[in-house]
């Protein structure tokens, strides 16, 4: 199973691999266009009017090009230099309202209380010892009565679990997080009105990039994960998470 390291490599590593795979693909977008937009809607963010939204963790643009879209004004945020130069490129090139910058989402440059919505779409599982913190700056800068709104990949789905603790294809900080320790984050962060849904059929679980299994093996254990995986008492494959600011910055609830 993969260990992650200490702060600064946690965050090369990341760096490094998003850098990668943008100058190779151009963007970073792993699945089709509809599915980015599903999990928006289940989310619960396109049930907010349209407003400032801070797009953490937001890589190339995948959510927040298509929020913009929507008719939101974006702010997006990653740690990858690359991938922050291809958003703002194709922002540009698609008359977007959207800006980009490259900044430690563990110290996010903005003033307190900033934006009334942040979205955080499948980011915290890449810094998985780090959450405690991201979540305590989000909490800082989403304004009172502002929308959080996660997703994320989930453990408690057996095929996730194996592909992002065993997978080749993966930094070396990435795991399938449980939403409970999600919940128990944001509920000491004094986040209320927090509500938890399940995505299913967002993916077909291939094992390939599974190192340590071969051949038939492979696709039986592919096949047998697919298969519980459509079971209506398995979690899905990801999870979304949606909550409300109930206190101001610097005071008690």
């Amino acid at each position: 199973m993969k260990k992650t390291s200490n702060n600064f490599t946690e965050k090369r590593f990341e760096m490094k691999y998003h850098d990668a795979f943008t100058e190779a693909h151009g963007c970073y977008e792993r699945y089709p266009d509809a599915e980015y937009v599903r999990v928006l809607s289940e989310s619960g963010i396109l049930n907010e009017k349209p407003s400032l939204v801070l797009d953490v963790g937001c890589g190339s643009g995948a959510f927040g090009f298509r929020l913009a879209k929507l008719g939101f004004s974006v702010v997006g945020i990653d740690i990858s230099p690359l991938s922050i130069k291809a958003a703002t490129r194709l922002a540009r090139k698609q008359g977007l309202n959207a800006d980009f910058v490259v900044g430690d989402i563990e110290m996010m440059p903005f003033r307190n209380e900033s934006f009334p919505l942040i979205f955080c779409g499948c980011v915290l599982h890449h810094l998985p010892d780090k959450i405690s913190c991201i979540m305590s700056g989000i909490n800082c800068i989403l304004k009172y009565d502002g929308r959080l709104f996660l997703c994320e990949p989930n453990a408690l789905n057996p095929g996730c679990f194996v592909n992002y603790h065993f997978g080749k294809n993966r930094t070396v900080n990435e795991r399938a997080l449980n939403p409970k320790n999600i919940l128990d984050i944001l509920s000491s962060e004094s986040f209320s009105h927090i509500v938890l849904a399940d995505i299913g059929d967002i993916q077909t679980f291939s094992l390939d990039e599974v190192g340590i299994l071969r051949g038939s093996i492979r696709r039986v254990l592919s096949l047998l994960l697919n298969m519980i995986n459509k079971l209506p008492f398995v979690p899905g494959p990801y999870f979304v998470i949606s909550a409300t600011k109930r206190t101001c910055h610097g005071t008690a609830s």
